[in-house]
């Protein structure tokens, strides 16, 4: 068999990020009732999923999509504080810099796939040697993995 590319996730995988997803939770929810939100009928949306159907929402509700952009940008605002919070701790797993180095050594190519926003895996990459290709962060994508879309973007 012949592996032209591994793709890797990137938090839990090449690195331990310390996310507060709770807060990061609690954030978001917060900025709901500015635009006459609830979480009526939302409780088990991931946090993007979330903000990706509220947005809708308020697009739908107002006919534009003025009020739902200014929601998604107080909404990714509270996820990117808690993100490049976490960015600042982060810790590379032992052995994941040798392992893509043997991979790129081998001619194969290396992918990172994360619902991580660029700016936090930017930080971290920029602070330790993780060798790669290319980087896909949900910023680059509309829909996130597990959507295939991120996978074959």
């Amino acid at each position: 068999m012949n592996v032209d590319a591994v793709l890797f996730d990137f938090d839990g995988t090449l690195v331990h990020l310390n996310i507060n997803f709770s807060q990061m939770r609690a954030d978001v929810e917060a900025i709901l009732p500015r635009y006459g939100l609830s979480m009526d009928g939302k409780a088990s949306r991931y946090t993007l999923e979330l903000i990706a159907e509220c947005a809708q929402a308020l697009t739908t509700r107002n006919g534009g999509e003025e009020i739902a952009e200014a929601f998604r940008r107080d909404a990714e605002a509270a996820i990117l504080a808690i993100e490049m919070g976490a960015a600042d701790t982060a810790q590379v797993h032992p052995g994941a810099p040798e392992l893509l180095e043997q991979l790129r050594e081998r001619g194969i190519k290396i992918g990172i796939v994360t619902r991580n926003c660029r700016a936090a895996v930017e930080h971290i990459l920029g602070k330790n040697t993780l060798t790669y290709d290319v980087l896909l962060t949900r910023d680059d994508v509309a829909a996130v993995k597990p959507h295939p879309e991120h996978l074959l973007a």
